[in-house]
């Protein structure tokens, strides 16, 4: 890996700069909503750890994997080898996020 064009980091400021803009949006929109939404996020640490730990497996299963999650469709389509060992981890993990969601909500 040469790390010389970026395409990824680019990708996601892309996707930061569109958040922040809808964020942005929103707030202008329904200011009371919106803060409400903020305040309620403010008040619970939670959402830091489980949006932390999610960016982390994120990171590296397409370290390890050498994909994302989003374009092994196109991957397999395409034929790629390794992108049905990626597919079967999206579907793992899928399958894995659906099984835990309802235990952690009774948690949270």
């Amino acid at each position: 890996m040469s790390m010389s064009q970026f395409t990824m980091m680019k990708m996601f400021l892309a996707a930061l700069g569109t958040s922040a803009v809808s964020k942005a949006i929103f707030h202008a929109l329904r200011p009371k909503d919106f803060e409400a939404i903020q305040r309620k996020r403010a008040a619970d640490p939670s959402h830091a750890v489980v949006l932390a730990t999610g960016g982390l497996l994120l990171g590296i299963g397409m370290d390890i994997s050498g994909s994302c999650p989003g374009s092994v469709y196109v991957q397999l389509g395409a034929g790629i080898p390794t992108a049905l060992p990626v597919f079967g981890g999206v579907l793992a993990g899928t399958l894995l996020a659906t099984a835990l969601a309802k235990p952690m909500v009774r948690i949270a």
